[in-house]
């Protein structure tokens, strides 16, 4: 990341071109606007990629034999999805809809993960579509899915969402919950043994493994090391008291991103590697076969990749000391109820020029809604109406309700939906026809 005339850019090919134009995904920030319009959302093809590699060959890398499986809930775009398959990863997915948007961009029926809350009437029809994996996240799933898997005439496979019941430190801008007790995601871990007891009399599933979800933004291994002491017992307490033995554990995702300028997060093989001492460690302490680790990126593989471009419309400037300009964008807020997402401090840089007197100010979205800010505070040289703003890592859906998307490699980019502001929708996705294979 460089600096330039006294605040930091961050495009993805470092700075601005000799136009003084910021370069996203390699191609000039202004013309992509006059090409497809704003707001827009830019995706770097190859970080995406380079992201899917990193978890793909790490875990390839730790010799643990697991997977990288995809959560299609941050990005569900049939080009994402194919982006993804063709770099070997497997799709997790929280919805049956996610699954068929699986299908549909290729990934083979085995390499689909289905998890989540899941009522008799999804876990009916997941078996009838041949999901691969089905991760148990209540115990009142378990009767449904054998019943089900008992009259499609199938055995599948199954994994026990467990919650470890640990208070994990998250990243201070993120209010998500992680996996504290009470928390929403999978079964407690104390009530797992029970679970495995049950499972074990379900002649239609086969238990292979454990699942867990801790939170998102963990900046450090030690909460996954926690959580692999807890699931190893529980594996351990499995193979001792029914003899069963499980051969994988899934410890989610929950990867840290650069979302703001101080963010450093630690690169994906530093963490792979921790973690796969620490699971060494800890089967030869307890005796227990070597499991393989797996886990289920969603932000760490797309939201660095997306760029939002939104063209300033007004500055607002007040006379009341104290009192910021705000700068009025043509975007709207991915959600307007949730203030959270301006105050997490997106990252922005001024797209189509350089220089200029830096002030604080905030940008807001172009709604009547008192929380419709994109960033409450951010400092950017003096804005004016026609000015083209970036805010960086912003590949995660939902995004701007009004937003087209182009899908950017090599500097070059192709619309793979557009926005129809008068008739209130989003066209239906183009993939490029490259990805259909």
């Amino acid at each position: 990341m460089n600096r330039q005339d006294g605040h930091y850019d961050y495009g993805a090919d470092g700075g601005y071109n000799a136009k003084k134009r910021l370069i996203v995904a390699g191609c000039d920030a202004v013309e992509l606007a006059q090409m497809y319009g704003t707001p827009l959302i830019a995706l770097d093809e190859q970080t995406i990629r380079q992201h899917c590699r990193a978890f793909v060959r790490g875990l390839k890398d730790s010799g643990l034999g697991g997977g990288a499986w995809y959560a299609a809930e941050v990005n569900p775009a049939q080009t994402v999805l194919r982006i993804v398959r063709q770099e070997g990863m497997g799709l997790a997915a929280a919805t049956l809809a996610h699954a068929k948007a699986g299908l549909s961009a290729g990934f083979p029926r085995e390499a689909i993960l289905l998890y989540g809350p899941k009522s008799a009437d999804t876990i009916e029809r997941a078996i009838q579509l041949g999901i691969g994996r089905v991760s148990i996240d209540s115990a009142e799933e378990i009767d449904p899915l054998q019943r089900s898997a008992k009259e499609a005439g199938a055995r599948q496979d199954v994994l026990l969402r467990i919650n470890p019941g640990l208070n994990v430190p998250l990243h201070a801008r993120d209010s998500l919950w992680g996996c504290v007790p009470g928390a929403r995601f999978g079964i407690p871990h104390e009530e797992a043994l029970d679970a495995v007891k049950r499972l074990a009399g379900c002649p239609n599933l086969r238990l292979i493994g454990l699942h867990a979800h801790l939170g998102s933004q963990i900046e450090s291994e030690q909460p996954y090391v926690a959580a692999l002491e807890q699931l190893t017992d529980c594996v351990v307490l499995a193979m001792v008291v029914i003899g069963a033995e499980m051969q994988e554990l899934n410890l989610g995702g929950g990867f840290p991103i650069r979302f703001a300028r101080d963010d450093d997060p630690p690169p994906v093989s530093e963490t792979l590697a921790e973690l796969s001492y620490a699971l060494r460690s800890m089967c030869q302490r307890k005796g227990m076969r070597l499991p393989a680790l797996s886990l289920t990126p969603g932000r760490a593989i797309i939201q660095e990749a997306g760029t939002l471009l939104t063209a300033v419309e007004s500055v607002k400037r007040y006379d009341a000391s104290g009192m910021r300009p705000v700068a009025v964008t043509d975007a709207l807020a991915p959600d307007a109820s949730n203030t959270s997402f301006a105050r997490r401090q997106p990252m922005f840089a001024l797209a189509n020029r350089v220089g200029g007197e830096l002030e604080p100010c905030s940008v807001a979205d172009r709604s009547s809604s008192p929380s419709g800010f994109l960033a409450w505070d951010v400092t950017l040289p003096q804005l004016r109406p026609g000015d083209l703003l970036a805010c960086f890592a912003q590949g995660r859906e939902p995004w701007p309700a009004n937003c087209s998307t182009a899908l950017a490699q090599y500097g070059h980019a192709t619309l793979i939906n557009r926005a129809r502001e008068d008739e209130g929708v989003l066209s239906l996705e183009k993939v490029p026809a490259r990805l259909n294979h």
